[in-house]
């Protein structure tokens, strides 16, 4: 009973947040004007996490913006700790009681788990409910990581290197690594799994060079066989994948 009425009294602090943010559809006749707010289709309160999470879906004629530029108002009327998901009808808010976590050990037996379902996974960290998040490189071959000074950078790139490095053999996975800092990557120098780490832009030139010829054969290769990926090719006959394999290698790795 008091999880039911702990419902009913969220329900109703999203349904205040709709009306000061004028978040409704509005329909005037002659007589009247009608107001629609949007439903609230689930309100569902996860005590592990200490969580609240809302399912609603707006109005047809309702602007979907208003959702995410009156975030204020969930704000001051759910905390700061808040996330919104959604575009254009249905939206999903998630009110937590706590802030992200700054510090997160690294431990791989953790990690490994998710890795292992992704061709070339990207540890992200954790979400708000401690959830791994982890990305596919196959899928998303450009990632750009920013953040302020001290902010945790460098060492997040360290945990994707390491990640990667230890879930995957040599003969799967090189690194060519620039190191314009002069401090990022010294202690990958020696491992099989880094062709080079280059500390200016005229020693990291030729290796990009290299990929941009290593780029252009692929895509050729890819256009021949009438596919979006290499990793399709590997349902082709075996002899194409090792001819490529052997290519690849002997073209970034003379010896």
């Amino acid at each position: 009973m008091d999880k039911w009425r702990a419902k009913i009294k969220l329900r109703g602090a999203l349904m205040r947040a709709f009306k000061l943010g004028g978040i409704h559809k509005q329909t005037t006749t002659q007589s009247k004007i009608y107001t629609r707010y949007p439903k609230i289709h689930e309100v569902h309160i996860d005590e592990e996490n200490e969580a609240v999470r809302f399912t609603f879906t707006l109005p047809d004629g309702a602007n979907p913006d208003l959702v995410l530029k009156q975030e204020w108002v969930f704000k001051q009327c759910f905390g700061n700790n808040i996330e919104i998901d959604g575009k254009v009808k249905k939206f999903i808010l998630r009110c937590y009681s706590k802030d992200m976590k700054k510090d997160i050990p690294y431990e791989f037996k953790k990690i490994q788990p998710h890795l292992k379902d992704k061709n070339i996974p990207i540890m992200c960290g954790v979400d708000r409910s401690g959830k791994m998040n982890v990305k596919d490189m196959a899928k998303e071959h450009h990632m750009l990581l920013t953040g302020t000074t001290g902010s945790g950078k460098s060492s997040l790139i360290r945990g994707i290197l390491t990640s990667l490095i230890l879930h995957k053999s040599p003969d799967e996975i090189q690194f060519l690594l620039g190191d314009l800092k002069f401090s990022e990557f010294g202690i990958y120098k020696r491992l099989p799994h880094v062709m080079g780490v280059f500390m200016d832009a005229k020693s990291l030139l030729p290796p990009l060079q290299i990929i941009e010829n290593e780029m252009f054969r692929r895509g050729k290769l890819l256009d021949k066989m009438d596919v979006e990926s290499i990793y399709e090719l590997k349902d082709r006959p075996p002899t194409l994948s090792c001819v490529l394999m052997r290519l690849y290698c002997s073209r970034i790795n003379p010896k």
